[in-house]
């Protein structure tokens, strides 16, 4: 055993005493969100291929039963159903191409492979490869609530450095020696976890990305205060901050968070939630297959949304009945209804709705599997016209709405194959592999010293059997 530093008397046990020592265990500090609302989406049992494919739906029943009062009336004339279709396109170029890439990766260099960061006791590649995993899971998840265009917040009120986890006791303008904290709005403050890199846009003048590749810091989100700071790392690899026009100091309220992509550009997102949701503009706008959903033709393809354009106001009882008059309209068998929304909501509904409207769950009776619906989480509220309905608070779900869904009506399109797959092909096993030098100098230009291994969703594209039969309340607060 190592002597105290007082007594020690040889070189030898001054180094027994100081040499460094690891747990051999990594406390995660950070938790991925999504298997909440990943449940939702089932896989189609078709995999996409060639340009795309195609769905067909019965936008309208046949019309054709008529009583008279007349015997020897002629017989009621025929009108057939009308369908429909919708094409979700593949286009490798990403013109005309409603489906979305998902990629990841992770390196690690040959020293970190034989310390283990902990005397070898650590698998890192193993380590990094599940962290692959579940990142791909996680920005799944969030992206499924996003829009398209991959908007995870808005900046909101005015940023100051990030010399403070109080965005109150932190100095005025953010520059790129303290970062930048802000709170934000319309986003989920579960997006920013430790080490998420964005890139935020100006929408002051050209929406040009003017800050990239920064990085929430260790804390996370202040939950306090709501505000999140950033660290802007110009050395960082691979992944560099960067800045352009008016910089990490011209952020002002009301610019776009994004995701950034290792170049700094701003990643997109995916046709899911967000995009059925979103309600089109009284112009039209471009759906999946390019279909224009304000047209007669393509309104079938709209939700059943409630409150859209009204002000923003505290989500009462009454937005609940009103909800289940509405499926009611759409559809009498009203069974396997999921709300989703976020925490804050979750809670208001609770207190507004009252105790007496929701069912403990029934552990040890017969009756559990009524309730297993979605899981063991979540409220089950009894209503008259919805009947049992499982309402969910999901971390990622966007401010001020509650989404209702109906299980099985949604499903997640692949093009390619359906999983996250690890590309293979590396010459280390497991789809791994040693990078190739970055410089022609010196003599042993070759394989370098970092190994890589990718993980890919080629396409990726969630459609909605029925659409109407899902219901949005929007513009409602806690």
């Amino acid at each position: 055993m190592a002597e105290p530093i007082s007594s020690a008397t040889t070189l030898q046990d001054v180094l027994a005493v100081v040499q460094e020592q690891y747990d051999n265990r990594f406390d995660e500090q950070s938790f991925r969100h999504g298997r909440t609302i990943n449940r939702l989406f089932m896989p189609d049992k078709r995999v996409a291929s060639g340009d795309g494919i195609t769905f067909q739906a019965e936008v309208s029943s046949s019309d054709t039963a008529r009583f008279s009062s007349s015997p020897l009336s002629a017989i009621a004339s025929p009108e057939a159903f009308a369908p429909a279709k919708l094409k979700i396109r593949w286009n490798e170029t990403g013109s005309a191409n409603d489906f979305s890439r998902l990629s990841a990766s992770a390196q690690v260099s040959y020293y970190e492979l034989i310390n283990g960061s902990a005397g070898t006791v650590v698998d890192v590649a193993e380590r990094v490869h599940r962290q692959l995993m579940q990142d791909a899971d996680e920005k799944s998840a969030l992206m499924r609530h996003r829009p398209k265009n991959g908007a995870i917040a808005t900046v909101s009120g005015t940023p100051t450095e990030n010399d403070s986890w109080k965005i109150a006791s932190a100095t005025s303008t953010p520059d790129t020696t303290d970062g930048i904290r802000f709170t934000i709005s319309e986003g989920s403050l579960a997006a920013f976890q430790p080490g998420t890199r964005v890139a935020i846009t100006d929408t002051s003048s050209s929406a040009a990305v003017i800050a990239a590749n920064i990085r929430v810091d260790s804390k996370g989100p202040n939950l306090d205060d709501g505000s999140v700071g950033f660290v802007y790392d110009a050395t960082g690899t691979p992944n560099p901050s960067s800045q352009a026009g008016a910089g990490v100091a011209g952020v002002a309220s009301g610019d776009i968070v994004y995701l950034a992509n290792r170049d700094g550009t701003i990643a997109t997102g995916v046709n899911s939630l967000g995009s059925w949701f979103t309600p089109p503009a009284a112009s039209g706008d471009s759906f999946i297959g390019g279909a224009d959903r304000a047209a007669v033709a393509n309104r079938w393809l709209m939700t059943t949304n409630l409150r859209e354009g009204s002000t923003a106001r505290k989500i009462s009882k009454s937005d609940f009945d009103s909800a289940a008059i509405a499926a009611g309209y759409v559809e009498d068998d009203q069974k396997g209804v999921v709300a989703f929304a976020n925490l804050e909501l979750v809670q208001a509904i609770r207190n507004e709705v009252g105790e007496d409207a929701f069912i403990s769950f029934p552990i040890d009776d017969s009756r559990a599997k009524r309730f297993m619906n979605f899981g063991t989480m979540g409220l089950n509220y009894q209503h008259p016209s919805f009947g049992v309905v499982k309402i969910i608070g999901d971390p990622l779900a966007p401010k001020n709405t509650v989404r209702m869904c109906r299980m099985g009506d949604w499903t997640s399109v692949s093009w390619g194959h359906r999983e996250f797959r690890i590309i293979s092909g590396g010459d280390q096993g497991g789809g791994w592999y040693r990078t190739q030098e970055t410089t022609t100098s010196g003599e042993n230009y070759g394989k370098g010293l970092i190994y890589k291994v990718d993980g890919i969703v080629p396409g990726m594209c969630d459609y909605c059997r029925v659409p109407k039969r899902q219901v949005q309340i929007m513009n409602v607060t806690a």
